[in-house]
C-alpha cells in the first residue's frame, strides 16, 4: 500500500490511499479492511477511526462548554444524537452540582458570620437570596466572586438597612477578610443597594419626630428643642437607625422639661408610636449622652432628669427660657461718649475688652449706640436689663436714630457658638 505525499492525515479520508498493484486511488472501506475496487487487492493497513474534538485547544479530559454541544434539535438531528445527548446530561449535572456546592458553602458562611454577630437566624434567607442575585450576574473568572468575598459586604448592607449598627474592625475579624478586600467589595456591590444610600435621612428623622409631637400634641418647643439635639449629637448617633434617632432626640427633649411633660406623656410612649422598645432609649442615652457630656452621678433618664437639663444648658445645647420682665426699662451700667463716626469701631471695641475684664456673663448685656441728630455726636450706652437670662446667644444690638429727614431704623445682630453641622436637609449630605 502506498500513500500520498500529503500522507494519511490522520483524518479517515480514503482519498490519501493508493494501491501498490494498479496504483488506483478507488479504494473502499469494508468489513475486512480497504479494499481496491481495479484489482481486488487487500491493502495492508489497520482500519483506524478518528474523530476531531470540537476544540482542537481544549485538553481532551476536560468538559466542553455546554453551548458546543447544540440545542436539543440540533442534537437530535446529528448522526452521533444519543452521545451528544450524553454529553449534555453530563455537563448539565455537573453544573448544577458545581452550583449546588457553592450555594451550600454561602449558606455555611452566612450562618458563621450570623453566628459571630449574635444577629438573628432569619436574616439568613434574605441575605442568601442577596447572594444568588449577585452570584449569577457575575461573569466567571472575577475576583470577588467567591462566596467568602461577596457576603461579607452584603452582609454588612443588609444590616446598614435594618439600621443594625457595626464595627468594621470586628466585623473584618469574624469574616476573615483583609480591610482591603472588604472595602473594595463594598465598592463593587454598592449598586445592589442604591435604594438605601438614595434616601435622605433628615426628612424621615424630621417626620418620626413630626409624628410623636402629633400622636401626643405636644407644643412647637418640643419639636425644636428634638431637632437641635439631633443636630448636636449627630456625630455620635447617626450610625443607629432613623427611628432609634427620633426616639432618642423626642426622649431627651421630654426629658428637659419633666415636670411638665410628664402628666401628658412617657418614654414608653415615644418607644411605641416609633415601634422601638425603652431599653434601646435607656441604653443609647447611657452610651451616647452621658459619656460625651461626661455626667456624674448619672442613675437613670427619668430619675437623673435634672441632672441632664442642667449638663444640656451647660453646654449650650438647649437655650434658657428667658424670664417675662416686669420692669421694661433697663438700668444704666455705664454711659460714655465717643468724638466721631470714625472713631466708632475702637470705642466699641473698648466695649467689649471692658465687659469681658468685668464679668464673664457677656450675654446678659445688650449694647446700644443711639444718635439723635446729625451734628449731634453718637453716646453708646451699655444696658443690663433685670433678671435677664441667656446662656447661649451673646446679643449685639445697635440702634442708630438716623437723620431726621430719613426713617430710623434699628439692626440687630445675635452671635453664638453652633455645635454639629446645621439640620437643613436642602444643605446637608449625610454619609452612613
Amino acid at each position: 500500500m502506498t500513500i500520498k505525499q500529503s500522507g494519511f492525515n490522520n483524518t479517515g479520508n480514503l482519498e490519501d490511499l493508493v494501491c501498490e498493484e494498479c496504483k488506483s486511488t478507488n479504494i473502499i472501506k469494508t468489513g475486512d479492511g480497504y479494499v481496491c475496487t481495479q484489482c481486488g487487492l487487500v491493502l495492508d493497513l489497520k482500519r483506524m477511526e478518528y474523530h476531531r474534538p470540537y476544540k482542537q485547544n481544549r485538553i481532551q479530559h476536560s468538559a466542553i462548554h455546554n453551548t458546543t454541544l447544540g440545542t436539543k434539535a440540533e442534537r437530535n438531528n446529528n448522526m452521533r444524537s444519543g452521545h451528544l445527548n450524553r454529553l449534555s446530561k453530563i455537563h448539565t449535572t455537573q453544573s448544577k452540582s458545581k452550583n449546588s456546592m457553592v450555594y451550600s458553602k454561602a449558606r455555611m458562611e452566612i450562618r458563621r458570620i450570623l453566628s459571630g454577630l449574635d444577629l438573628p437566624s432569619s436574616f439568613e434567607n434574605p441575605i442568601f437570596k442577596k447572594f444568588e442575585q449577585i452570584f449569577n450576574n457575575i461573569k466567571k473568572c472575577t475576583k470577588f466572586r467567591a462566596p467568602r468575598k461577596i457576603l461579607p459586604a452584603i452582609i454588612f448592607y443588609y444590616c446598614r438597612e435594618k439600621n443594625i449598627s457595626l464595627q468594621s474592625k470586628d466585623f473584618i475579624q469574624i469574616c476573615k477578610v483583609s480591610a482591603d478586600e472588604f472595602r473594595r467589595a463594598r465598592i463593587l456591590y454598592l449598586k445592589i443597594f442604591q435604594d438605601y444610600f438614595a434616601r435622605n435621612r433628615v426628612k424621615l428623622i424630621k417626620s418620626y419626630v413630626s409624628d410623636i409631637k402629633e400622636s401626643l400634641n405636644l407644643d412647637y418647643e418640643f419639636y425644636e428643642n428634638s431637632l437641635r439635639m439631633a443636630q448636636y449629637f449627630w456625630d455620635d448617633i447617626y450610625q443607629t437607625s432613623d427611628k432609634v434617632i427620633a426616639g432618642l432626640v423626642s426622649s431627651l427633649a421630654v426629658l428637659c422639661n419633666y415636670s411638665y411633660y410628664n402628666e401628658l406623656v412617657s418614654i414608653s410612649d415615644i418607644c411605641r408610636i416609633v415601634n422601638i422598645r425603652p431599653s434601646t432609649i435607656n441604653a443609647q442615652i447611657s452610651k451616647t449622652i452621658v459619656e460625651k457630656l461626661e455626667i456624674v452621678g448619672f442613675e437613670s433618664p427619668v430619675k437623673s432628669s435634672d441632672l441632664i437639663k442642667i449638663y444640656l444648658h451647660k453646654f449650650e445645647i438647649l437655650p434658657e427660657k428667658q424670664k417675662v420682665l416686669k420692669e421694661e426699662t433697663p438700668e444704666m451700667i455705664e454711659e460714655k461718649s465717643v468724638n466721631d463716626w470714625e472713631s466708632f469701631s475702637a470705642e466699641l471695641m473698648e466695649i467689649f475688652s471692658l465687659l469681658q475684664n468685668q464679668s464673664e456673663n457677656i450675654p446678659s448685656h445688650i449694647y446700644s449706640i443711639e444718635n439723635s441728630t446729625e451734628k449731634a455726636m453718637p453716646e453708646i450706652h451699655i444696658f443690663q436689663f433685670p433678671n435677664y437670662d441667656c446662656n447661649k446667644n451673646k446679643f449685639l444690638i445697635l440702634k442708630i436714630a438716623s437723620i431726621p429727614d430719613q426713617k430710623q431704623r434699628s439692626e440687630h445682630f445675635g452671635f453664638a457658638t453652633q455645635k454639629g453641622p446645621p439640620w437643613d436637609e436642602e444643605v446637608m449630605i449625610f454619609n452612613g
